[in-house]
Parts: C-alpha cells; structure tokens; sequence
C-alpha cells in the first residue's frame, strides 16, 4: 500500500529536482472488522498464545483489528476527491452477508525474513474464504468501472494480524474464531501511529443471507 493508486484528475504535478516530495501521513484501505464477539474471542486467543510460545510483542489494540481486502495509497492527508471516488465505487458492491472462520495461527513471513525483525503473526483460515475473494474482486470492479487502474493482487490471504514478534512460528490450529461478515469499512490510518485506533470514514452494508 505505499504507492498511491492514480486519480483521474487528481495526479499531483511532478515536483521539482530541488523540491522535497511530500510526506505522506494517511494510509487508505478496505477492510472488514471483527464483531465484539470476535474480538473478544481474538483477544483470548492471542492471550492463550503469546503465554504458550512466550511472545513478547504487544497485542494489536482492539480498534485496529482487521481483515484487510483492498489498499488504496498512501497520502498527505485526505484529498476530499478520493474519499468521494472510493465511497462511489463502495456503494457498487452488492454481495450477501457471508460466514467466516480462522482456525490458524502462524507468522506471516517468508524463510527469507530478517529474524532480527519484527514479524506479524495473524489468524489465518485453513481453507480460503470464498466470500472475502468474492468482496475483495467486487471492489476492484467497482474500482475499475469508474476508471482506476488497478489490478487484483497476485494472492490473497485473508487474515487478522494479532501481534508482531521476532520469533517465526509454524502454523498451528487454534479454537476457531467465526462471525458474519455484514459491512465493509474505508479505513484510514494514520502512519506511523501504532497507538491510535482506525478511523472509519464509511460503512457499506451487504445484503441479509
């Protein structure tokens, strides 16, 4: 998600050789939030972990956790033209609400990652979830529909990142963690700021199952 993706109309002018490009201080993304239910099911499940392999890294705070589906950029604040744009092509999507369940704890790395480096360690779904690829592929239509050029992600794994740690664990089943997914958020994040809670700047329901 560093770059930002190109608005029709809005590309910024290039700037000068002697001119610092800005520094951009909001990230942009959809998601979609655990329920309380989850949450606190999350939150025990992280607990039960972090005892178990004796993780040191701080629990992601409760309004930060997520399902990440799509990123939107990185940008120095919030221009009002592409908040408008992706609450557009949000409002496009019409998908039932739909079930999911992550059974799977494991660190979200590959055999190359730095092991001095801290690395995310999520809940993941031992089988993929048709209904997040199915909303994750109907916002990159919507998207597209309206003239953005951005493609699908050459792999989608959904998942809720729980904490960041230096140790590399391998997969393990965990006691599932389930709910219905019902709305998808616009999230904004402000970088840098592991502290502060998500701000939602939409919410767009899906329709009863």
């Amino acid at each position: 998600m560093a770059e930002q993706i190109s608005l029709p109309g809005f590309d910024p002018a290039p700037a000068s050789k002697t001119e610092a490009m800005p520094t951009p201080t909001d990230r942009l993304f959809f998601a979609v939030l655990p329920d309380a239910d989850a949450i606190a099911a999350i939150r025990q499940c992280t607990t039960q972990l972090r005892s178990r392999h004796a993780l040191r890294g701080h629990p992601i705070i409760d309004g930060r956790l997520h399902i990440s589906l799509l990123g939107l950029g990185d940008y120095e604040g919030i221009p009002e033209l592409a908040l408008k744009t992706f609450s557009h092509a949000a409002s496009m999507v019409s998908l039932v609400a739909f079930d999911v369940c992550f059974n799977r704890a494991l660190t979200f790395a590959n055999n190359k990652a730095d092991p001095l480096k801290q690395k995310p360690f999520v809940l993941a779904e031992s089988t993929g979830s048709s209904g997040l690829s199915a909303l994750q592929r109907s916002l990159i239509a919507s998207l597209q529909k309206i003239g953005f050029g951005i493609k699908a992600p050459s792999s989608f794994t959904p998942h809720v990142t729980l904490l960041y740690d230096r140790q590399r664990l391998d997969a393990a089943d965990v006691a599932p963690v389930t709910w219905t997914i019902t709305e998808f958020v616009l999230v904004r994040s402000q970088i840098g700021d592991v502290r502060r809670p998500y701000d939602i700047l939409g919410r767009w329901s899906l329709s009863a199952q």
